[in-house]
């Protein structure tokens, strides 16, 4: 079962001046092993214009490490990263780190 948690909601324009939303979601699937679980994190990318629907972007099992996907959700956020380019944007980070 994946938890999903809203970690941002960013308002803005778009160039031809209609506000727009984003919403950043923390995603936790929770994995068995044996006696153990280790929770696995991702993210999604939710896209509004007015109150339509226009995108969405679904990532899961990014990483099991809490505080690198928190820091990677809070820069797409801050950088309000499109549903479109949020895999680059991962994979960019993913490089970074290793």
């Amino acid at each position: 079962m994946t938890r999903s948690i809203l970690m941002h909601e960013r308002l803005f324009r778009d160039p031809e001046g209609r506000p727009c939303r984003m919403q950043y979601f923390l995603l936790v699937d929770e994995v068995i092993f044996g006696e153990n679980t280790l929770d696995i994190y991702g993210a999604e990318i939710l896209s509004y214009r007015s109150e339509d629907f226009i995108g969405k972007k679904t990532l899961r099992g990014i990483t099991p490490f809490g505080p690198r996907i928190t820091a990677l959700i809070n820069c797409m956020a801050d950088s309000l990263t499109p549903p479109e380019r949020m895999e680059r944007m991962v994979e960019d980070r993913v490089k970074q780190l290793k």
